[in-house]
């Protein structure tokens, strides 16, 4: 009987024990669905996404702008411009009612939440310059990054040259600011942080940069030539965590984050494949894990 009783909880563990390893398996293996959003708001090319929160975004095409506030439930979608002159590049939202958006020569601004915009001339007359990423501050406080940085401090009505490292094969590709004095630009070789609202710079030499992210004053990640770099003392330092090549990131807190086609949960220390995603041009989660990607080609808008 003891043997009987014995060898019926070894079979019962066992059974516990095949389950386990089961569903370890599968939460390991479990990858996040992105769903191809068909029907999308247009039949174009998606460069540049903004959300504010789990429902209302902005993804900018060939020319128009659209916008959700049932996380994509629906849209509705403005043309903006002729897309063979002004090609809009990046969009950025302060809150609900501000907005900027960089364009190959020109920029826009909205104050009624993208219903209506309006365009600015950052640039020298005659001049072509790619304003290639955005970003509002405050009400009246923005910047435009290409082949030069420009600020305004009047809502756009006047843009001020920075006048930084300038060259003729230079640009300047990102611009991320925690608030209206600590931010980053970064360009191909090298990127810049200002804890004074841009009135004086610090030079941090990297190469091949495509974004950089901060969740607070001291820590933050750059994705460049050398991989995934993590900084905790406000980029003095540099640890590369994984020699992974990324195009974007995004972090919800100092643990957990994504780039193009990764996660990590403790702050970069691993990092995990979720996608074979390429050529990310923007991505975007919240507390709640709900995620929203662009990437270049026609129709590529992916929800997770």
């Amino acid at each position: 009987i003891k043997h009987q009783k014995f060898g019926g909880l070894k079979m019962k563990n066992l059974i516990s024990f095949i389950i386990s390893c089961i569903f370890f398996i599968s939460v390991t293996n479990a990858q996040p669905v992105w769903q191809w959003q068909n029907p999308v708001p247009s039949g174009s090319w998606y460069f540049s996404g903004c959300f504010l929160d789990h429902n209302t975004g902005w993804i900018i095409g060939e020319g128009t702008v659209s916008k959700t506030t049932n996380n994509g439930l629906s849209w509705n979608t403005l043309n903006l411009t002729n897309p063979n002159l002004n090609r809009l590049r990046s969009v950025s939202f302060l809150n609900q009612e501000i907005g900027l958006i960089s364009a190959s020569d020109c920029a826009f601004r909205s104050t009624n939440g993208g219903n209506s915009w309006i365009k600015m001339d950052p640039g020298t007359p005659g001049t072509d310059r790619p304003w290639l990423d955005c970003q509002m501050t405050s009400s009246m406080t923005g910047w435009l990054v290409g082949r030069d940085v420009m600020k305004t401090t009047n809502g756009g009505e006047n843009w001020i040259s920075m006048s930084m490292y300038q060259g003729e094969d230079m640009l300047w590709r990102f611009v991320f600011f925690m608030n209206s004095m600590n931010g980053w630009i970064s360009g191909d070789s090298y990127c810049v942080r200002t804890t004074d609202g841009g009135d004086s710079w610090t030079l941090n030499e990297r190469t091949g940069i495509s974004d950089i992210f901060f969740v607070n004053e001291y820590t933050g990640w750059m994705a460049c030539s050398d991989g995934i770099c993590k900084t905790t003392n406000s980029g003095d330092n540099w640890v590369i965590q994984t020699s992974d090549g990324a195009s974007r990131l995004n972090f919800i807190n100092e643990n957990t984050g994504w780039t193009s086609n990764m996660k990590t949960t403790n702050g970069g220390d691993n990092w995990f494949v979720q996608s074979d995603a390429t050529e990310i041009t923007s991505i975007f989660f919240d507390s709640t894990l709900n995620g929203w990607r662009t990437g270049f080609g026609v129709n590529r808008l992916y929800r997770s």
